[in-house]
């Protein structure tokens, strides 16, 4: 239920999928925004997809950009890739001291506005005790059903996660009782000779019914 609910909030949102075009005198405005939409390395066409099905699914989503070659030098090629909203962490004071006073969820902010976020902690999945700080510049992070102030967003399905939960409970307490309804003989005491008693067996077999 929940998936389908996700589901078709995409299909609503994004239907086909969107098409942008810049607006913009410069040629090379256009030919840069299509060489990043049309990248092998990005898949803007498949990515549309997955970033409502994110958003909706997990409250919010995060890209990174990645527009440096290995010399640290900016270049006209981006990529992007998501980033795991479980891996935005704060680590310990211990870890990197005061400079995470100001840091809640992963989101670090400027200490005289709550709004103005300056950087993103990830924690590393595949090592412990191992952060990384990540410029808010090179992060998109768009929320959902958060206030301004809000550092992270609420996922889509939450308010009905409680009730999903207990449809799954009651739907596996239903198939028990079905098959207990069917597995037990009921004793009944009949009045007639052996002939009725011989009639009603062979029917015990045609008539269990289930109940729905």
């Amino acid at each position: 239920n929940a998936r389908a609910a996700v589901f078709n909030m995409v299909k609503y949102v994004i239907g086909r999928g969107v098409t942008i075009t810049p607006k913009w005198k410069n040629n090379k405005v256009w030919q840069a925004w299509r060489s990043f939409w049309t990248d092998d390395r990005n898949k803007m066409g498949i990515r549309q997809f997955e970033i409502a099905r994110r958003f909706f699914r997990d409250g919010e989503f995060l890209l990174e950009f990645f527009n440096r070659n290995e010399a640290d030098e900016a270049t006209t090629k981006t990529i992007v890739r998501f980033r795991d909203p479980l891996d935005l962490q704060t680590p310990t004071i211990e870890y990197v001291g005061n400079s995470v006073l100001y840091s809640n969820n992963g989101v670090q902010t400027n200490p005289d506005d709550v709004e103005e976020v300056e950087s993103y902690w990830f924690k590393d999945p595949f090592v412990p005790n191992v952060f990384k700080k990540i410029p808010a510049e090179n992060i998109l992070h768009v929320k959902c059903f958060a206030d301004s102030d809000q550092k992270r967003g609420e996922t889509f399905i939450l308010p009905v996660m409680e009730l999903i939960s207990q449809y799954s409970d009651w739907l596996k307490n239903r198939i028990v009782l079905n098959r207990i309804r069917t597995a037990i003989a009921f004793v009944r005491k009949i009045k007639g000779g052996s002939a009725d008693v011989t009639r009603l067996g062979g029917t015990l077999g045609q008539s269990v019914r289930v109940a729905s």
